[in-house]
């Protein structure tokens, strides 16, 4: 029996780090913006706050917290460091995109 590929732990661990600090400010960021926005009328001359903005940015921030979670389970079952690499980019892109496209949307509504 052999045993399970963990070559790519430490370029697991070296992505889950990166996506951990990277995740603080941008969720912080993220959530100001939100809040700002929320509190204020979607329309102009309109009362009242603007909830799609506040949804969006719940929506966002929630992405942003998925990609260091996903990291760090990827650290406990590595597999190839090809993999851990390839996971570790595609999350690194792929969070902060679809929190963007999360907020985009909640301002467009």
């Amino acid at each position: 029996m052999s045993d399970a590929d963990t070559s790519g732990r430490t370029a697991a661990v070296i992505f889950a780090v990166i996506a951990t600090l990277g995740a603080f400010p941008a969720i912080w960021f993220t959530g100001v913006i939100g809040i700002w926005a929320a509190s204020v009328p979607c329309d102009s001359g309109s009362s009242g706050t603007c909830l799609p903005v506040g949804v969006a940015a719940i929506v966002a921030v929630l992405f942003l917290l998925a990609a260091p979670i996903l990291l760090w389970i990827r650290v406990v079952r590595p597999g190839s460091t090809g993999g851990a690499v390839a996971t570790g980019l595609i999350t690194l892109i792929v969070a902060p995109l679809l929190a963007l496209g999360a907020m985009s949307l909640g301002l467009a509504i």
